[in-house]
């Protein structure tokens, strides 16, 4: 998806995670392909989205984790458990 400047588009759900991911203290790459590669310490979460935008699944990796996809609800409770807590202010 490209905006009227030929720009890549986030569909909703790609921004939603982003920005879920960045509320939580991970860091957000865009591959190439269009998948997400959201990782914070040892842990990685890499999302597949389908051609129209649309969330599809996403796998996880690290420490912990089994070999399976992930739902869209089971990526962001991911993201909010092994991310940092929003409402606590940044450690100095």
């Amino acid at each position: 998806m490209r905006d009227t400047d030929g720009q890549a588009r986030l569909s909703n759900d790609a921004h939603y995670l982003q920005s879920t991911a960045r509320l939580f203290g991970w860091h957000i790459a865009w591959e190439p392909d269009g998948c997400a590669r959201m990782s914070r310490g040892d842990q990685t979460l890499r999302a597949f989205f389908t051609p129209g935008g649309a969330f599809w699944h996403a796998r996880a990796t690290g420490p912990g984790t089994t070999d399976h996809d992930l739902a869209l609800t089971d990526t962001v409770q991911a993201l909010e458990r092994h991310g940092d807590d929003p409402t606590m202010p940044p450690a100095a």
